[in-house]
């Protein structure tokens, strides 16, 4: 039974109220950016969770601009006065304080807010001999006498009830209870406690620096470090004598196997106590803050925009699976709107998969419930739907038995959520899936699911998931790289800014699988029939079609990507609940129409019987049971790779030569060209003597090519042994039947040079071709000049490829050099050697002429 409280007299009313109003005035004095928020904790106690500044709001932003002054600085004469200057200075420097403080969030806001008052409190106590312009500065010597004086020594009372209660106006004090509470423990301010002091203080010292109030030295200093490190110390030995209970950083603290997981979910789905009304609503917070490693409070703001649907390939083997992509653009440690995602797949359990738990929550609503689908016509009308959505509060001038009529027959939970006045006042107008889930809920149902599991937590709750989770999957041997990419830790450069991919070794991994390979679902075997598929989500196919089309008034990428998702729940949420239905079978979820259709029924016999048979994946049973027999696989298939690159390449090679060969046989019958043929005949005893052969168009026989007969292993002759040559010039070869051509020694200008490497020169090869076929060979007597004239058609090329120019302009800009300088082809061809001229020099002096 509670001990009954002593009311307060009027006397010591009137001097609480008095402290406070002379609290607020201090507040007003020395950190006004704080004011706003004092104003509203005291008008709505701790029971306010939305303490942001009135000015967010885009009605009060004008009213936030409206409190600084003009920058006119002159006075009724003309003149400047500096006193405006300092107010304007004072007024810019308020205004940014305060768009500090939104930006740090409400729990730190209100703790150095506080803890300022203390500090203000002590020196107006301490130091009221100072004048007030030093009183309040903050100063090394007065952080240091207030941590010895009033924080460091200060005793610890039992946390967990209060001690002051208003209620209509009338204050009461249980004093005998806070004495009790604070004899109770021998415990002291910890360490993390007056390192935040000290923080509070230096923060108040950054501000009086801003105005220009305070030119003091930092008072973080080294005494003060060392006071820090010692209250650390003592916190040791005072953990020690109190008997603290150890387990709160230990392993032993949350779960650490995927069958706690389980208990956990299946505690969230039965829970009869709520008659089911949230079981899958509790179950999708929890699973995709333990699988995506989120805080409770980036949880609580996921909206249906932020969702995604994505197929991943299979490293290593062919096929695809499905993942979910959600998008974090706000959060703890996420104030300026940077865009950060993270991902899930199927697990191998089906109790504790997200996409399970997601797509039956969205049954819950859109069947169940009968939430209406959003409408994907504008990006207004369904952005800010929750996910994990709130109840509709009650209002408080409402009484029980007499609320309004409700839209929905099944919205019977309106003392569901635990809101504050205000928080009630911003949701008029608003429907109750765009509210999210208050703290007070998301602690409650997640602390009674912990309990029915018999899993303790020591420590804030809604942090449990993100912890255990990431020590899950350190056990399972996921490297600390991959963690901390899907928990938002990595700081370096590339992770931030140039990975736009998801940790898919974490994925795979706290899903059950260690490589794709592995990948392998019974229950996803079996594909339900469109028939089936179409009584499930039955409007997001009307939408993507929309959407898809672009027959919505404002088209986004965002909702074609949720509505692709929503069209695979279409299929994994048949294949789910087949298996599900036997797992909870009382779940009031099952006396839907759909799962009494002969539809499901056949088709839930065939998904159990994958499930029983539990056939693996040939790929999947080699890589588990002979990993050296994957690996010799996978280098034959590797082996088997290049020989076939190989082969195409020396195929395309040798039908590429087959094509030429073909035009020149063309061209020699049709009597386009002359054919020249040398033959060798060697008897055994004799020298070996040549006899050439010159035949015309008009030969009735075609032409043999040159073979010699003393070489056995010689092969058959390329399609080089055939020129195409004048009848009044011919190639003499080599005793391998190479040619040997000796370059023009008639040629003076760069265009003939290009014909001759390009078309040929008198009815010789081109060289190029010569070049192409016998490489250096037929040019044994010749390198020398060769390599000359080479440079130059490497010059032309450079100005055709690297400077856009057409081969001709570029021959003529060659040859017009050439001749400005009185050139000869042997000249250049050295200074290009020789690196001693340019084709970029000489198109530089043309573009400045």
């Amino acid at each position: 039974m509670p001990r009954p409280s002593r009311k307060l007299s009027q006397v010591e009313i009137n001097q609480l109220k008095a402290h406070e109003d002379h609290v607020e005035q201090l507040i007003r004095d020395q950190i006004p950016h704080f004011l706003k928020m004092y104003q509203q904790r005291r008008k709505y106690g701790k029971k306010h969770q939305n303490l942001e500044d009135e000015t967010t709001t885009e009605g009060n932003q004008s009213n936030a601009i409206s409190d600084v002054p003009s920058q006119t600085f002159f006075d009724g004469r003309g003149r400047i006065t500096e006193s405006l200057i300092v107010e304007y200075e004072a007024s810019i420097s308020n205004l940014a304080y305060r768009e500090i403080q939104k930006a740090r969030g409400m729990n730190t806001s209100l703790a150095y807010c506080y803890k300022q008052v203390e500090f203000l409190l002590f020196c107006e106590k301490v130091y009221a001999v100072y004048p007030v312009a030093s009183r309040f500065q903050v100063t090394g010597g007065k952080l240091l006498a207030f941590l010895l004086e009033s924080v460091v020594e200060r005793k610890l009372r039992k946390a967990g009830r209060t001690f002051i209660d208003k209620r209509n106006e009338e204050l009461a004090v249980d004093m005998e209870g806070l004495e009790n509470a604070i004899a109770s423990t021998n415990k002291k301010l910890s360490y993390s406690t007056c390192n935040i002091y000290v923080s509070a203080i230096v923060d108040l010292w950054n501000y009086q620096r801003l105005l220009g109030s305070n030119a003091n030295e930092s008072p973080r200093t080294k005494t003060v470090s060392q006071i820090l490190k010692w209250v650390r110390q003592r916190q040791s030995k005072n953990n020690r004598d109190n008997y603290v209970d150890r387990a709160a950083t230990s392993l032993s603290n949350g779960y650490s196997t995927n069958m706690e997981v389980a208990l956990i979910a299946r505690n969230m789905y039965n829970n009869p106590q709520q008659d089911y009304k949230y079981c899958f609503r509790n179950a999708t917070s929890f699973l995709l803050q333990h699988f995506l490693l989120l805080r409770g409070e980036s949880i609580k703001n996921l909206e249906f925009a932020d969702l995604q649907y994505m197929e991943l390939h299979k490293m290593g083997v062919e096929g695809t699976y499905p993942a979910i992509i959600f998008i974090f653009n706000q959060g703890k440690t996420n104030k300026d709107g940077k865009t950060e995602s993270g991902a899930c797949i199927r697990n191998k359990m089906v109790e504790i998969c997200p996409f399970m738990a997601l797509s039956f929550h969205f049954f819950w609503r859109w069947h169940h419930d009968k939430e209406d689908f959003p409408n994907m016509e504008s990006n207004k009308d369904w952005f800010q739907m929750k996910v994990i959505h709130g109840a509709r509060p009650k209002s408080a001038t409402v009484k029980k038995g007499k609320q309004p009529a409700r839209e929905n027959v099944n919205d019977d939970f309106d003392n569901e959520d635990d809101y504050s006045s205000e928080d009630v006042a911003s949701f008029v107008g608003r429907s109750h899936w765009e509210i999210p889930i208050s703290n007070a809920t998301q602690t409650r149902f997640m602390r009674e699911a912990f309990d029915r599991a018999g899993i303790s937590i020591v420590g804030k709750i809604t942090h449990a998931p993100r912890i255990c989770a990431t020590q899950m999957a350190d056990n399972f041997g996921i490297p600390a790289a991959q963690i901390s990419r899907m928990g938002k830790w990595s700081t370096d450069v590339m992770t931030n800014s140039y990975l736009n991919t998801v940790p898919r070794q974490f994925m795979r991994g706290i899903a059950g699988f260690d490589t794709d390979t592995e990948y392998h679902i019974p229950r996803g075997i079996e594909e339900p029939c469109q028939e089936l598929k179409n009584l499930v989500f039955p409007m997001a196919d009307y939408w993507y079609e929309r959407v898809s089309t672009k027959n919505v008034p404002q088209h986004s990428v965002s909702a074609a990507r949720f509505l692709m998702l929503v069209k695979c729940f279409k299929t994994t949420f048949l294949q789910d609940a087949a298996v599900m239905m036997d797992m909870i079978p009382d779940h009031p979820i099952w006396r839907h129409k759909i799962f009494k259709t002969q539809l499901f029924i056949d088709f839930k016999r065939k998904v159990n019987a994958h499930v029983d048979a539990d056939e693996q994946p040939d790929s999947s049973i080699i890589s588990k049971f002979a990993p050296e027999v994957k690996q010799q696989l996978q280098g034959i298939r590797n082996m088997i790779s290049t020989m076939m690159a190989e082969v195409n390449e020396r195929q395309a090679a040798s039908d590429n030569t087959t094509q030429q060969l073909h035009r020149r046989i063309i061209d020699i019958i049709s009597g386009n060209q002359p054919l020249q043929m040398s033959v060798r005949f060697n008897d055994s005893g004799a020298s070996a003597s040549v006899e050439n052969y010159t035949t015309h168009p008009s030969a009735s026989c075609p032409p043999i090519p040159a073979v010699d007969t003393n070489n056995e292993t010689s092969p058959l002759p390329s399609s080089a042994a055939i020129d195409t040559t004048s009848p009044n010039q011919q190639l003499q070869y080599t005793a391998g039947g190479v040619p040997i051509y000796t370059m023009s020694r008639e040629i003076t200008t760069v265009e003939n040079l290009w014909k001759e490497w390009k078309e040929g020169w008198n009815g010789y090869w081109p060289v190029e071709e010569l070049e192409k076929n016998w490489g250096n060979k037929w040019r044994a007597k010749d390198r020398k000049w060769f390599n000359i004239r080479k440079q130059i058609i490497d010059a032309v090329n450079d100005l055709h490829i690297s400077h856009h120019i057409p081969i001709q302009d570029a021959i003529n800009t060659l040859q017009s050099e050439i001749n400005n300088n009185r050139w000869s082809l042997d000249k250049i061809g050295k200074l290009l050697q020789t690196k001693k001229y340019s084709t970029s020099d000489t198109l530089k002096r043309r573009r400045l002429a």
